[in-house]
Parts: structure tokens; sequence; C-alpha cells
């Protein structure tokens, strides 16, 4: 038995800050729990994610 597609699908945010900040992070939320993804190649896979929608 699958789970229904709305808990297969993650959702995430790719939240951008000044440089003076930090670098940009991805905020992704699962079924079991959520996740900061900060990796540049994590971030910037995301971020072309989000773009390409």
């Amino acid at each position: 038995m699958h789970p229904p597609d709305r808990y297969r699908r993650r959702t995430f945010v790719v939240l951008s800050f000044p440089e003076h900040w930090g670098p940009d992070i991805v905020y992704l939320e699962g079924l079991t729990g959520n996740r900061l993804l900060e990796e540049t190649g994590e971030v910037h896979s995301y971020s072309r994610l989000s773009t390409d929608s």
C-alpha cells in the first residue's frame, strides 16, 4: 500500500538572505520531519527547481 501523493510530495522554500547575513538555505518539509539544507549544491538544485515551475 502506497501513501497518497500529498504525503509523497515535499514542500520546500528557498530562503534568501542579504550576503552579509549568510548564504541561502532551503527549508524542506517532510512526512516524518523537517530539514534545513545549507550545502551550496543542494540549495542551487532547489533554487533551479523553484524557478522552473
